[in-house]
């Protein structure tokens, strides 16, 4: 047995070598973000958890593959504080809805925010701050975040409330999706990443659309898209609306950059070969399609998209729905889709897993028995279903469904589905197959009721 001591968040490297001219090396129970190469033996990566594993190393050669080797890989705290890298600005009109989602570098744990104005609130576990401010005035707000090494240095986030029309009336708005996203396997032909998307009212909605790729590696994703590509298209007729290949040309950089932080949205490396649409669209149903551009059209994808109106209030339109369809694989391939419920209600969701009942509209290879687990921002299951039936709300479920304009799903099929009620957070949902097995799903999230 040999030991090998990492520090999360900096990339390290060991190379395993071998005896009579071995031609490939396999490692199992490798921490997360760390990758072998099996040509070279070269072990690389930047691990993202603390803790001690056991990974198990074999060469092969003409003759065959060695005997085990053992590795115990330990994962050290880091030794540096997470820092604070989120907008040090926001603003929105006084009995507008506001959700600012903190960011840091160095795996934070949880944040500290202080100072906050009256009508907003703080959940220091996953860094968001939300609600709706009442009284006009300029907050410095104090942002901190820990993490295994300590608490990070403070950061003032520059609040500015305005007044519109004098004195406003704040009017609440009720919860509502701002952020629906979902990471899963990039594939071509029919296995790309489509996701589709409802906005509903009578005026157009400002909208952030991206698609992901290399920015991911930068969180310890490996084997992510080198060159994503994004469609925009109406669901009515198919027909293009947008498009766009590298972020940088979709509208001013600045303008992209800044809205993204105020949304929440994770920075993208500049001249990174990410895609972004950025643009305002009428109510109705849009079809956004994820795909790999190049020689290399294929990896781990992410595909947002970000409600970016400024000031949200009971007439502006909703994003109500987010469907995404792509394959789902295992281990870090598993689909995971995420959302955020802004505003100050609890807000009711269905969440569904559609593998078997896709059968019945012509998709081949798809997922036998989906699984679907609900996850808070720090990662904790809080509800999982697997077979829909067994859920013991089939009746609430199918009525729900109806409201959405769902299609139903094959009774007694193994398709998952929650039906849930959820506080103003941040969220993501694990979408797997039964037994490690891996197929063609559709995962959906649909806001319930207004």
């Amino acid at each position: 047995m040999f030991g090998l001591v990492l520090m999360p968040d900096l990339a390290d490297t060991y190379t395993a070598t071998a005896s009579n001219a071995p031609t490939s090396y396999n490692a199992t129970g490798l921490p997360l973000g760390l990758a072998l190469n099996s040509t070279t033996g070269a072990l690389t990566g930047t691990p993202t958890t603390n803790g001690q594993s056991t990974v198990t190393l074999t060469a092969t050669n003409a003759a065959g593959t060695s005997a085990p080797f053992t590795l115990t890989v330990t994962v050290a705290p880091s030794a540096a504080t997470s820092v604070i890298n989120s907008a040090t600005s926001a603003s929105v009109v006084a009995g507008g809805s506001l959700s600012y989602l903190i960011s840091a570098t160095n795996s934070p744990v949880s944040y500290n925010i202080s100072a906050l104005p009256a009508g907003l609130t703080a959940n220091g576990a996953q860094g968001l701050i939300s609600g709706i401010p009442t009284v006009p005035g300029t907050y410095p707000v104090s942002l901190s975040a820990n993490n295994l090494a300590g608490t990070g240095p403070v950061v003032v986030l520059t609040l500015t409330v305005s007044a519109s029309g004098g004195t406003p009336t704040p009017t609440p708005t009720g919860s509502r999706l701002v952020n629906i996203s979902t990471r899963g396997q990039v594939g071509t032909v029919d296995n790309v990443l489509i996701a589709g998307f409802v906005i509903t009212g009578s005026t157009s909605k400002p909208v952030i659309i991206r698609g992901v790729g290399p920015a991911l590696a930068t969180y310890g994703v490996n084997g992510t898209l080198p060159d994503p590509q994004l469609k925009l298209q109406l669901q009515s007729d198919g027909s293009l609306v947008t498009q766009n290949d590298n972020w940088a040309t979709a509208g001013t950089a600045s303008t992209i950059i800044a809205d993204s932080n105020r949304v929440g949205a994770f920075p993208l490396t500049s001249g990174s070969l990410d895609a972004v649409i950025y643009t305002t669209l009428a109510p109705g149903r849009y079809t956004a399609t994820l795909s790999g551009n190049g020689t290399v059209n294929t990896g781990v994808g992410l595909v947002e998209v970000y409600d970016n109106t400024v000031t949200l209030d009971s007439t502006s339109p909703r994003l109500v729905n987010i469907s995404t369809r792509g394959i789902v694989g295992t281990g870090d391939n598993v689909m995971i889709p995420g959302f955020v419920i802004t505003s100050d209600q609890p807000k009711q969701v269905l969440l569904r897993c559609v593998g078997p009942t896709l059968a019945n509209y012509g998709v081949s290879g798809t997922l036998a028995d989906p699984v679907i687990a609900l996850n808070d921002a720090k990662g904790n299951v809080i509800f999982q279903n697997d077979n829909w039936g067994s859920a013991g709300d089939s009746a609430p479920i199918i009525s729900a469904s109806n409201t959405v304009g769902a299609f139903q799903l094959t009774a007694g099929s193994k398709d998952s589905v929650l039906l849930v009620t959820l506080q103003p957070a941040l969220y993501t949902v694990t979408v797997s197959g039964a037994n490690n097995t891996s197929g063609v799903a559709l995962v959906e999230v649909y806001e319930v009721g207004n």
